[in-house]
């Protein structure tokens, strides 16, 4: 199969000692990369550049899964021994060792807002950590299999974990209870994303089936089976209006309302790993890993059918770079978000590194997942949330979630309630 010329490699190098494991781009600037590997390191690179900026050891085993804050300050990894250590990039050390799988850790994210990331494991568990608190602060049960992947609302009240049980399950972070759990795929789950301003959902498996689901109704609108591989990667566009899928051997393109394909992009990247956001000039990025090498490639989606045909999104902000979601405008307007002349850089040694260079890469999204307050803890989260309603004006509001257990760390099983 030929590569399509709007594909373009930038770049491979040789990102560790042993083979590759996991790859995340930063949101924040999309010129950031982070990979793990079996060597115990984590790494940190510019984009378009072979040389790490930093080089991070602490692991005693190899690291599984790794990804950054939306700042691109700290970096969190998980291990095959279950351990996860945070990083300080600006600083190049740990600054928190966490232990509490009992099993390797599979998959990490950050809570969009507050001091909060998520993991989940091969002990079939999922745990969200408080970092300041230096501990696990809630742990679900349910999945009968390995937590591959997992994702977080834009407005962070729910967490959608997706297993090699062939299961996706909605957890209520706020209310701490499993919302509904979904056994449509037939094979293991890959790959998670949320729309940015809609309630819905997009789940891809091995099964090679992408399938949307609207989260009011909780009910399954639309499943395509792909031609070729299953979804590797699932990343909605900033205004939602397209889906971008990446299997092994293409990146695709649809639009969800109706579902269908509107461009195939041909390119071999067979353990693509991340794509990045597509930015303001129609370019997207993604990374795959082979042995212990990294490429970088992007891919031009300007010539892309679709480009021409596509409405304006329903939902933009003028005056601020790319549009901004429904969920950022409103936490902005209710002031869980400051403006742009607050934002935080990134850190000193990543932007003396940019500085540079002129490099090709998406620009500087819009600030939707930095907070003005650091939230102390998910009790904090859940009393902001009741006084200070999180869902888009414009669309019908959720029944109101209970009250976060207050105290000592607990466990939420899986049994679905209302």
């Amino acid at each position: 199969m030929d590569v399509d010329d709007r594909a373009v490699k930038l770049h491979d190098f040789v990102a560790h000692s042993a083979p590759a494991t996991c790859l995340r781009i930063g949101r924040k600037s999309g010129k950031i990369i982070v990979t793990g590997g079996e060597d115990k390191k984590v790494n940190l690179w510019a984009l378009g550049r072979t040389q790490p900026i930093l080089s991070l050891g602490g692991h005693s085993s190899a690291v599984e899964c790794v990804t950054m804050d939306w700042p691109e300050e700290i970096a969190v990894a998980g291990s095959s021994s279950g351990t996860i250590k945070l990083w300080d990039l600006e600083h190049a050390k740990v600054i928190r060792t966490l232990a509490g799988h009992k099993s390797s850790t599979r998959c990490v994210e950050f809570h969009p807002f507050g001091e909060f990331f998520a993991s989940g494991s091969a002990d079939n568990t999922v745990k969200i950590w408080d970092v300041r608190r230096r501990g696990c602060i809630q742990t679900y049960t349910g999945h009968t299999d390995s937590v591959n992947v997992l994702r977080i609302t834009p407005d962070g009240r729910w967490i959608a974990t997706g297993g090699a049980d062939s299961t996706v399950k909605i957890w209520d972070m706020t209310a701490g209870k499993l919302l509904r759990s979904y056994t449509d795929h037939t094979d293991s789950i890959t790959s998670l994303a949320f729309h940015p301003a809609e309630f819905m959902m997009a789940t891809g498996a091995k099964d090679k089936q992408v399938r949307m689901y609207d989260l009011q109704s909780f009910e399954c609108i639309s499943a395509t089976e792909l031609e070729g591989g299953g979804a590797r990667v699932l990343d909605f566009d900033r205004d939602g209006g397209e889906l971008m899928i990446a299997t092994g051997e293409s990146l695709q393109i649809w639009t969800w309302e109706p579902a269908q394909c509107q461009d195939l992009i041909t390119v071999r990247w067979p353990n693509v790993a991340d794509i990045g956001a597509l930015n303001d000039d129609g370019h997207l990025v993604g990374g795959a890993l082979e042995g212990g090498f990294v490429s970088v490639w992007t891919v031009d989606l300007t010539r892309s059918p679709m480009r021409a045909t596509l409405p304006e999104p329903k939902e933009r902000i003028e005056g601020r770079s790319g549009g901004e979601n429904a969920f950022a405008g409103l936490l902005r307007s209710r002031g869980f978000l400051g403006s742009d002349d607050g934002e935080p850089q990134p850190v000193r040694t990543i932007r003396k590194s940019l500085s540079r260079g002129s490099l090709t890469g998406p620009t500087q999204s819009p600030p939707m997942l930095r907070p003005r307050v650091s939230m102390g803890s998910l009790s904090d989260l859940n009393r902001m949330q009741q006084s200070k309603p999180t869902t888009p004006p414009t669309q019908t509001s959720r029944p109101p979630s209970a009250a976060v257990a207050r105290g000592a760390n607990y466990d939420i099983v899986d049994s679905e309630e209302g």
